[in-house]
């Protein structure tokens, strides 16, 4: 991932700072206000957005209001919901609700949740029933070092400039692709099971058939999933056993074939 020189200046130049102050606000548990200041700058200083693309306290029409919305004067691009640092990582699967919650009302299908140190980015498909999230992207702001590349390259998925080259949506992509039942697939596939058939020839000397193979590979395999079939081929279906031929001679000396049946005549 690549957004160009400025971006990963700007990373480099704030991440620090932002670590420092998160780490004030956590001794001193901090409450969510204080806490969502600090986010709030962070969207701005560290992954680029001006202040009019952050909009606070963003209402819906049930009258409860989101922490805030990132915005431009046409569309919003995420639902942003903040809670106070020393929300634990395990306690958020109890939050995405309200991601959730606000994306659907909104009709986003982006949400953020985060507790200044650590962030995910959620899509939401609010077009599903019932409206269904996944986890897209995810860090720690305080495992991140400001002075490698790789470290810094974590930030982008969230960064205004990633918007337009749709960042995020490729790596919806990707991990969709990657789901548990396409490697399944993949891995139980003709290519595949071909492919280590020959291996064993070679390396083994013994050709093993690929039904044997791909029951070898679920027995090591016990996760993969008992209804997903590989991308195999129909089996081809015998072909009908030929029927019987043989000569009949009649009493005029004359030949001919005939079918025999399955059973004497009687």
């Amino acid at each position: 991932m690549n957004l160009g020189v400025r971006v990963d200046t700007r990373i480099k130049e704030n991440l620090k700072k932002y670590q420092t102050q998160l780490l004030r606000l956590k001794e001193l548990n901090a409450k969510e206000p204080p806490t969502e200041k600090v986010a709030m700058d962070m969207l701005c200083d560290l992954f680029g957005y001006d202040l009019e693309h952050v909009f606070g306290q963003y209402g819906n029409n049930n009258g409860r209001a989101c922490d805030a919305v990132i915005k431009d004067d046409k569309k919003v691009f995420y639902v942003f919901e903040c809670k106070r640092v020393g929300t634990e990582k395990k306690e958020f699967n109890k939050h995405v609700r309200q991601v959730i919650e606000y994306c659907s009302t909104l009709n986003v299908p982006w949400g953020i949740l985060s507790n200044g140190i650590y962030w995910q980015l959620y899509y939401v498909d609010v077009k599903a029933q019932p409206v269904t999230a996944t986890l897209v992207w995810d860090f720690d702001v305080l495992e991140l070092s400001h002075r490698q590349a790789a470290h810094r390259e974590v930030l982008l998925p969230l960064c205004r400039e990633a918007i337009s080259k749709r960042l995020k949506e490729s790596i919806l992509e990707e991990k969709r692709a990657l789901s548990t039942e396409n490697i399944a697939r993949v891995l139980l596939s003709d290519e595949v099971l071909k492919a280590i058939s020959g291996v064993f020839k070679r390396k083994v000397g013994v050709r093993v058939d690929m039904d044997t193979l791909e029951a070898k590979i679920r027995e090591l395999c016990p996760n993969l999933p008992e209804n997903i079939r590989g991308f195999r081929a129909p089996k081809k279906k015998d072909k009908p056993a030929q029927p019987e031929i043989k000569v009949v001679v009649n009493n005029e000396g004359k030949s001919a074939c005939a079918v025999c049946a399955t059973e004497e005549q009687k």
